[in-house]
């Protein structure tokens, strides 16, 4: 995952808006394209046209994002996805009017701008469709090992498993001690005993996130396993924190003493974590 605004975003998802947002420039710039009679030196005479088209690429973003359509879920679901881009478009289209009588001088031309719509609407569905096909095969998706065997560790690991849409693989499991019943609950993932060697192992199976989901971190949380970790590039994160990002759910009877301790003892070391 990388890090902005002190916020963890999956690769896959900044893949998705940074594409689609060239998509939607790529459809305008189409359609003013066309427009001009396939001239380009026309075209790159228009005044700021330039400025006009990443305007129309921005309201139609924030649109999309109002409209939830940056939930990946909803991808399983096409009739909903078609309608939700439709009602985009169209509030995308409501939004541009009122900019543009309010501030007429940054408008973009009529037959660009209906032109353009059409263009949306194709590029929109042809993306997403592509993107949900590369994602259900997990080409994009981030090798993670959980930390602990809690029921925590069994919802998330659940979680990645029967969701598509979550660009995660998990590579293994380590548990505290040697248990039996830990393999059987965890059937199909490779599980280890003992903290001693979390860093050789994530290092072994070319691993960037560790996922900590301990039911109790007090004299359990093997801080200088972990800090060899954080030396080595790998990313800490609290399983608290990562499973309510991956299904917007709060945990709040899962709220104890151990994630203030994580967190302070983590921060106690100069490290950010989810």
């Amino acid at each position: 995952m990388i890090r902005l605004f002190r916020q963890y975003f999956s690769i896959s998802s900044l893949v998705f808006v940074i594409g689609e947002g060239l998509l939607i420039y790529g459809a305008v710039f189409l359609a003013a394209y066309i427009i001009f009679d396939m001239d380009l030196e026309l075209l790159s005479l228009q005044p700021i046209i330039w400025l006009k088209i990443l305007l129309v690429t921005i309201t139609t973003q924030v649109s999309l994002f109002f409209n939830d359509l940056y939930e990946k879920k909803i991808g399983d679901n096409y009739i909903d996805l078609s309608a939700r881009l439709i009602q985009s478009i169209g509030i995308t289209s409501i939004l541009l009017a009122i900019v543009y009588f309010l501030f007429p001088s940054v408008m973009i031309g009529r037959w660009i701008f209906f032109i353009s719509l059409i263009f949306l609407l194709f590029f929109l569905v042809s993306w997403r469709l592509l993107y949900f096909l590369f994602i259900r095969r997990k080409l994009f998706s981030e090798r993670v090992i959980i930390l602990g065997s809690s029921e925590l560790a069994r919802d998330i690991v659940h979680e990645i498993a029967t969701r598509n849409d979550l660009s995660y693989d998990v590579s293994s499991l380590i548990a505290q001690k040697k248990d039996r019943d830990t393999r059987n609950t965890f059937k199909g993932i490779s599980v280890h005993s003992g903290f001693e060697n979390i860093s050789d192992v994530a290092e072994a199976e070319n691993v960037k996130n560790i996922i900590i989901a301990l039911d109790e971190m007090r004299g359990t949380l093997p801080l200088k396993e972990l800090l060899q970790c954080k030396v080595r590039g790998i990313n800490i994160i609290d399983g608290k924190s990562f499973y309510e990002m991956i299904t917007g759910k709060l945990m709040v009877e899962k709220i104890n003493p151990s994630g203030s301790y994580f967190r302070m003892a983590l921060s106690n070391h100069g490290w950010h974590v989810l």
